[in-house]
């Protein structure tokens, strides 16, 4: 295809440009985010989306987009600022020329002279982990894979609660890197009536969503332990009524229950950082399925 592609940060306001992304999600992954659109693609707690478009201007339409979304994590007690990749996209007609990397290349220098993302982190899927890894400068941290919690009978007390009663939660756990869970993270993150919030007797918080018989375990506060998420699904399987809870392996423990086939990879982009600085990035972390749930 011998047509003139055109790149250009995204102005994720312009009503054309939600339009032609839409599209593309609808197109490409066959799902309608229109009540997803806002929430991806507004100003978050800590700072604006960057994307860039592809845009074949013949034919007035969008054939590309690679997007970012801002947030904060705790590395090595400090508070530092990166970017998660998501909606990464090429139009199937226009696959084979090179969109994909020049997408890529294209937000990498726009985030560099942003000047305040230090790396970028993302999850490709089987598909796109090979190019993120040999053409787009990613580095494989892990891999996630859904894992189910056995049922053991509850002893303790939960309760579900409202969004506006959530509290400042995050301990700030210095024994590995995490995104800072604190309240403006989590109400911005876990707005929305599929996110099903619940505190247990001793105040610890879960974030989960319901689908059929499944449940998502999505969040859990730093300070939870092995014996608070076998109590939390007792209480779920007991009270939702349901055949599976399942959560990513995130913590230790979790690795000794069942795990699904399918593999979630977490690669890093350390952009211009020394080796001290990704010597740091890439200490213990602490991901949850939550965090990256939506891109």
């Amino acid at each position: 295809m011998n047509r003139k592609i055109v790149y250009r940060k995204a102005n994720y306001k312009n009503s054309y440009e939600k339009e032609e992304i839409k599209r593309l999600y609808s197109e490409i992954f066959d799902i309608d985010i229109s009540d997803k659109y806002d929430l991806w693609f507004k100003t978050n707690a800590y700072g604006e989306p960057l994307g860039i478009l592809a845009i074949d201007e013949e034919a007035n339409k969008v054939v590309g987009h690679f997007a970012t979304s801002m947030f904060l994590a705790n590395i090595n007690s400090k508070l530092i600022n990166f970017r998660m990749s998501m909606g990464f996209m090429t139009d199937v007609a226009y696959r084979g020329n090179g969109i994909a990397l020049n997408l890529y290349k294209r937000l990498k220098e726009e985030i560099i002279l942003e000047g305040k993302a230090k790396f970028i982190i993302g999850f490709p899927n089987d598909v796109s982990v090979n190019m993120h890894l040999k053409k787009m400068e990613y580095s494989l941290y892990r891999e996630f894979n859904f894992v189910k919690i056995p049922f053991l009978k509850c002893t303790s007390k939960f309760k579900h609660i409202e969004l506006n009663e959530i509290k400042e939660t995050d301990i700030g756990n210095k024994t590995c890197n995490a995104i800072v869970h604190n309240k403006e993270y989590l109400l911005w993150r876990f707005k929305g009536t599929q996110y099903i919030k619940c505190i247990s007797s001793d105040n610890k918080l879960f974030v989960y969503t319901k689908f059929r018989n499944k449940i998502d375990l999505l969040y859990w506060d730093q300070n939870v332990v092995e014996k608070d998420i076998l109590e939390l699904a007792g209480f779920l399987y007991e009270n939702e009524k349901v055949n599976s809870v399942e959560t990513w392996n995130s913590a230790e423990f979790l690795d000794r229950y069942p795990k699904g086939e399918r593999k979630y990879h977490m690669c890093i982009n350390y952009l211009n950082l020394d080796s001290d600085m990704r010597n740091r990035i890439d200490k213990n972390w602490l991901f949850y399925m939550g965090d990256c749930e939506l891109f």
